[in-house]
């Protein structure tokens, strides 16, 4: 799993190579920038309220504070423009946010505010756009309110508004939206919510590549029914080693309860689940209930109605994502010599596994990463929820021009709708720093 992030005028998180599918098993590897476009003022997230009046910044939203309130935006408001700003978030609302912190902080009159939204990423392309909108969304909501928070605790609050939607997302985006520091990655965990610098090595620049294909996660079920097969592989294995497997939701709980290593739990995998689809029948035996009760228990509104869930996959495909993420830190840490070609390799064992295992790439993907490889990335996979979006490559310093033009050649000019979008889907990045306020004088 490989740290990468975008651009510094490009306000957005972007997650690690690393796999953040199923928010499993409460780990990534990250970084990222949701920079300003206004340059005056810089200030970092949880500081004093803002005088009425005053124009306050944190892309890709800008709030005027009225002088006096009223009333708060209601949690449709904004859906309409989030369409134009990107990700799977055309339903995500800068209101949902702002909804969750009126509710944490019991505002029963919270200021109103006037927004203006604006941003430059692809739309539906995995890199975060929605999360970037959402997290500026309660920063700004927070400023406007003069109240303050961690940056952890913002983090929380936002990744549970983009619940509120019906999709069952992680973390990692927003953790890395407000906790990204300039020059390094971040290790993420999760319960409880926090991250360490990941030094990366030197001679290789990571590029974002658009594939162009837009899958909005919102609007279909395929990232739910990932969910929803994590969480039953969870429960399966939680029943066949004796834990209370009702109460068991992520396959990181598991691991934890038998105090075991990722590589222990992969065993427990092959002997546990089998290769062949499981269906809802079969899953209800093994757990002992009925079809109705896995609906209703289980399984979430949009995904009831599914026949068949492969459980080995994704579990084995969660675990040893997350094994290639500390493996990734400990060659970060240890910097060898040959540690950009071993980055590569675990990038490139990423992407086969998120196309064979969790079966969330596609075949304009596949191109996409095929045309890295071959014009000189050391590894390249998928990144954001997948179906579509974006790849990352690492692509070393000296030969970076040349990649960019050659895969801008092969892939963008043969097509005249993505030649179209070319001048934002295609780029070199480096980690920067994350969400910041900031107030014209």
């Amino acid at each position: 799993m490989v740290g990468e992030e975008l651009r510094a005028e490009r306000p957005h998180s972007v997650r690690a190579a690393g796999c953040r599918c199923a928010c499993e098993p409460g780990l990534g590897l990250s970084a990222s920038a949701v920079p300003c476009h206004r340059r005056r003022g810089g200030e970092e997230a949880g500081l004093p309220a803002l005088p009425p009046g005053r124009t306050v910044s944190a892309c890709p939203v800008t709030v005027v504070q009225p002088e006096t309130p009223h009333r708060a935006l209601p949690a449709s408001a904004g859906a309409a423009e989030g369409s134009r700003h990107g990700g799977g978030g055309s339903r995500h609302p800068p209101g949902s946010a702002g909804g969750a912190a009126q509710e944490h902080f019991g505002l029963n009159n919270p200021t109103g505010m006037n927004c203006l939204l604006d941003g430059t990423i692809p739309p539906s392309s995995g890199l975060s756009s929605s999360s970037a909108l959402v997290c500026c969304a309660g920063l700004v909501t927070l400023r406007a309110n003069g109240k303050t928070l961690s940056k952890v605790e913002l983090a929380e609050i936002c990744t549970k508004s983009e619940r509120y939607i019906g999709t069952e997302g992680g973390g990692m985006d927003q953790s890395i939206s407000f906790l990204a520091e300039e020059g390094t990655a971040k290790l993420i965990k999760f319960s409880p919510l926090r991250a360490t610098d990941v030094r990366l090595p030197s001679g290789a620049a990571f590029v974002i590549a658009n594939s162009c294909v837009e899958m909005n996660k919102a609007a279909t079920s395929h990232y739910n029914i990932r969910v929803m097969e994590c969480r039953l592989a969870t429960k399966l294995l939680s029943k066949s080693k004796g834990l209370d497997w009702e109460k068991m939701l992520r396959l990181h709980d598991v691991q934890t309860k038998l105090g075991v290593s990722l590589e222990e739990m992969l065993t427990i995998v092959e002997e546990v689940l089998h290769p062949e689809p499981y269906s809802a029948e079969e899953i209800c035996k093994c757990l002992g209930i009925s079809l109705e009760e896995l609906r209703s228990q289980i399984l979430s509104q949009n995904t009831r109605d599914v026949s068949t869930f492969k459980l080995y996959q994704r579990a084995k495909h969660v675990y040893s994502e997350a094994a290639r993420v500390l493996e990734f830190k400990k060659i970060c840490s240890e910097a060898p010599a040959n540690a950009l070609q071993l980055l590569g390799e675990l990038m490139n064992q990423s992407y086969i596994s998120c196309r064979e295992m969790y079966e969330c790439s596609c075949p304009e993907l596949d191109r996409l990463v095929d045309i890295c490889l071959q014009f000189g990335a050391i590894g390249s996979r998928l990144t954001g929820a997948g179906w579509g979006g974006c790849t990352v490559s690492m692509v070393p310093t000296d030969k970076l021009n040349a990649f960019l033009k050659d895969v801008k050649k092969a892939y963008y000019q043969s097509d005249v709708q993505r030649l179209a979008l070319e001048k934002n889907s295609l780029f070199a990045t480096k980690p920067g720093r994350g969400a910041l306020v900031f107030v014209e004088a």
